[in-house]
């Protein structure tokens, strides 16, 4: 390194984080935490030596406190100072002494927030990322959730009403976190929030838009999106992408054990979230092993489970929120008209043995399944769904449910048959847990 002195004769430029040359970087309030490839240590700034003779020094202007390193580590302007890897258990009860003392809600929840919140410091490592969604009503907790994001999570973006420009360009250097309250409100007004939110749970997900240079012409250029994110609202997101995307958690009033935060708290937040932010440093090159996800349950819960083991934390909770997710969304799907149209269509094909088979007796099967009555030719009426149409049956059928629309005559009358592959007719029963059991018992009731 340079002396001080010699400072003056290099171009200046600021930085967040990132990787110069050889070495990681995560700026603090006035200085780095480096990782030179093995050890992590501090210094006031960093000099490249290529051609520029650029000196690296921490940006000040963002949207989050600074990290501060702890005062027990001896800093001495010029001299390398070697950090130690923090002591990951540790750690670990440090973050859920957080969330257990000033957030009122199941124990398994206060885990599943301490593990996200080493989570976001490991991002870059994993494919896809959970959104955690509070939801309440006034004064149960949701924006007191955000706050401690904000205290504890990896360089945390969090405002009420955050613009998709905004996204764009703090998500410009690659994954952070995205702290939203009042979510509800303002993601139905703006497109560039949805389509962030709606590709940024995986790492490959980015959003083109068409901007003009300073010359005036038009060229794409394609946005980072993939970032762990936090909302809130009093009102449910109502967009059904979204929410498969989130892991909702349902707020109610409550005590906590501290009702807000004192000067001894916050300088407590600062001591955890520099030592996550060190341990985010030695860990940068450390392989994080990543299961495959066999559907969007998984690609929310995946990544949590694969932290929980990472510091061998008991990952049993996380399992049964996942579990639990699991159950409520099968319970959704199965109150849906698309599974009892996905029923209908096996019922038809296991009892004409046929994959392709009449429409009209998809409709018969379809309306004994909802207690429907045909009021009018080419539509049931049923007491859960109301009016449903043979059109919008139809359209299940063939755009949701992959069926193939032909005509065979017979008797010189041409009937409206749907047809499905043998493949597609198993996807289909493995998507909706449709069962043989399940066929063979509404058969035997036709």
């Amino acid at each position: 390194m340079s002396e001080q002195k010699q400072l003056p004769k290099y171009k200046e430029v600021k930085i967040e984080r990132g990787k110069i040359g050889d070495f990681y970087v995560e700026a603090l309030e006035d200085g780095f935490l480096v990782n030179d490839g093995g050890n992590v240590w501090y210094h006031p700034f960093v000099i490249t030596d290529d051609n520029e003779k650029v000196l690296y020094v921490p940006e000040t202007s963002l949207p989050y406190r600074p990290y501060k390193l702890e005062s027990s580590f001896i800093i001495i302007p010029g001299v390398v100072n070697t950090i130690p890897k923090p002591n990951i258990d540790q750690l670990v009860q440090d973050v859920f002494g957080v969330w257990n003392d000033f957030l009122d809600v199941e124990r398994k929840y206060k885990e599943l927030l301490t593990i996200a919140t080493l989570l976001s410091y490991q991002q870059e490592k994993l494919k896809t990322m959970p959104y955690i969604y509070f939801t309440g009503e006034k004064g149960t907790g949701k924006s007191r959730a955000l706050e401690l994001a904000e205290w504890l999570m990896y360089r945390p973006l969090n405002a009420t009403s955050i613009t998709g420009p905004n996204i764009f360009h703090y998500l410009s250097d690659g994954p952070k976190v995205i702290l939203d309250d009042e979510v509800a409100y303002s993601i139905n007004n703006d497109s560039d929030k949805r389509s962030i939110y709606l590709v940024g749970y995986r790492s490959t997900g980015k959003v083109p838009r068409i901007i003009e240079d300073s010359k005036g012409k038009r060229k794409q250029k394609f946005y980072n999106a993939y970032s762990f994110k936090m909302f809130a609202s009093k009102e449910s997101i109502r967009n059904d992408q979204l929410l498969d995307r989130c892991i909702v958690i349902k707020m109610v009033r409550g005590n906590p054990r501290f009702g807000g935060f004192n000067d001894s708290d916050e300088e407590l937040f600062h001591r955890i979230r520099t030592r996550l932010l060190i341990w985010r440093l030695h860990t940068i090159n450390d392989f994080l092993p990543f299961e495959r996800p066999a559907n969007r349950i998984d690609e929310l819960f995946n990544p949590l489970i694969a932290i929980a083991k990472l510091v061998n934390f008991d990952k049993e909770n996380i399992i049964s929120i996942r579990d639990g997710e699991v159950n409520e969304r099968l319970n959704e799907l199965k109150s849906s008209l698309e599974y009892k149209v996905a029923l209908a269509t096996v019922v038809t094909m296991v009892k004409e043995k046929n994959y392709s088979v009449k429409f009209n007796d998809i409709y018969n099967n379809l309306a004994h399944l909802i207690n429907g009555v045909e009021t009018k030719p080419g539509k049931i009426t049923s007491p859960e769904f109301g009016d449903i149409t043979k059109q919008r049956i139809g359209r299940i059928c063939k755009d949701i449910l992959g069926g193939k629309k032909h005509l065979i005559m017979a008797d010189g009358t041409p009937y409206l048959y749907y047809s499905w592959t043998q493949e597609r007719f198993a996807e289909n029963c493995k998507q909706y847990q449709i069962t043989q059991e399940d066929v063979d018992q509404i058969i035997s009731n036709i």
